[in-house]
């Protein structure tokens, strides 16, 4: 294949301009299908619970589940431990498995220590939802929200957030 010495600079260039930073992207919600949010968040002090990302799935449909994975990174400080806790909603209804958060328990960071992480995968069957609480998930917008909480009372801050979502079928 030949290409034309005029047509490779320019071509190149336009190339490379097209790919966008990897940091750029924090969120493709809304989504028809699935959804993926990542940002910077802060956890208050004083043990209060605290919306860090939030994405939304256009509509909730039949004969499906949502899986919802969160991760929160970056945990840490050198002023002492943190305990720290995610968990998601979907319309602000827990989902599955119903009452149970990611946590983490982080010593107080050194010279020699890293930050911790937490992860946790939950789901929800969209039918069940819907027939315990009926007109908020079928044929509506699926807000799912990950929240998170630092127990010890200091909160924290400079943490990496990311929120994956997507609809599968039955």
């Amino acid at each position: 294949m030949k290409i034309r010495r005029a047509w490779s600079v320019p071509l190149s260039i336009a190339a490379c301009l097209s790919l966008a930073p990897l940091a750029s992207a924090a969120t493709t919600s809304p989504g028809a299908n699935s959804v993926f949010v990542s940002a910077i968040a802060t956890l208050p002090a004083g043990v209060v619970s605290s919306s860090l990302l939030t994405g939304t799935i256009t509509r909730g449909k039949r004969r499906t589940v949502v899986a919802v994975e969160g991760m929160l990174t970056n945990i840490g400080q050198q002023s002492g431990q943190r305990d720290e806790l995610i968990f998601p909603t979907i319309n602000g209804i827990s989902i599955e498995p119903f009452g149970y958060s990611a946590q983490v328990n982080c010593p107080p960071l050194s010279a020699s220590s890293v930050v911790c992480t937490t992860t946790g995968s939950w789901w929800l069957d969209l039918d069940a939802a819907e027939a315990a609480n009926p007109g908020m998930f079928i044929g509506k917008a699926l807000a799912i929200t990950l929240t998170g909480v630092e127990l010890t009372g200091n909160g924290d801050q400079g943490l990496r957030a990311t929120l994956t979502a997507r609809v599968q079928k039955k």
